[in-house]
């Protein structure tokens, strides 16, 4: 007689059991546990910095500042390709010009030091000023 597993005798049904649970307990070892995973997030260092991004087809800027730059870029192409970006400028010509006449830059990095004293979203934008008023992006020449 076969069970509802497929299985004929007890020998089977047994190796199957034990074989489940050697796999279940391999995987519940190897679990880290959200403390754990929480204090290796804590220690990924995230490129710091100011980037800027820049419309080829007219050479307009945007500056701006971010504690993770990998990450900001796929941020702002989100929002203005759902046409929702808070610089109504940038997402102006955005539309008008397309993706492809954009491209984003890193103009400044922070390098990281093992000191938990640092702020460095007080820093990176502190950058970002100075990079804002050195080369005024407004107007005819930026988004800012």
């Amino acid at each position: 007689m076969v069970n509802r597993c497929g299985l004929r005798d007890t020998n089977q049904r047994a190796t199957a059991f034990f074989t489940f649970f050697l796999i279940l307990s391999s995987y519940l070892i190897s679990m880290k546990t959200n403390k754990e995973l929480k204090k290796e997030y804590a220690l990924i260092k995230f490129r710091i910095g100011v980037f800027q991004i820049k419309n080829i087809a007219n050479n307009k800027v945007y500056i701006d500042s971010s504690v993770n730059l990998d990450k900001i870029w796929n941020r702002h192409r989100l929002e203005l390709n759902y046409g929702t970006h808070r610089n109504l400028a940038l997402q102006t010509d955005w539309n008008e010009f397309g993706e492809s006449n954009f491209v984003f830059e890193i103009l400044s990095e922070i390098k990281q030091t093992d000191e938990n004293n640092s702020d460095y979203t007080k820093e990176s934008k502190l950058l970002a000023k100075m990079f804002v008023e050195e080369l005024q992006p407004f107007g005819e020449k930026g988004y800012n």
